[in-house]
């Protein structure tokens, strides 16, 4: 599944008029896949950051066009671990 989402009021930069633009892509993983995959970038010598910047499932790497890739450690329409939580 690929979306696109427009967030107006969000403050962010315009992008440039032209075919389009995109800020990042976000795919989601199973756990298994996720560990998987910091290995293989790590390996390749790839530099992600994450899951550390304050979504603990997530990690984020340029792929060779330059966009923003999200890799994040939940199946589809599974409430992440890190998410509050009702009482």
């Amino acid at each position: 599944m690929l979306a696109f989402f427009d967030f107006p009021g969000l403050g962010l930069e315009p992008v440039p008029e032209g075919l389009g633009g995109i800020q990042h892509v976000a795919i989601s993983v199973t756990p298994e896949v996720f560990e998987a995959a910091k290995q293989r970038l790590t390996a390749a010598g790839i530099t992600y950051l994450g899951p550390d910047m304050g979504v603990k499932e997530s990690i984020y790497f340029k792929d060779p066009d330059n966009i923003q890739v999200e890799l994040i450690r939940q199946p589809l329409f599974e409430v992440p671990e890190s998410a509050p939580q009702d009482d």
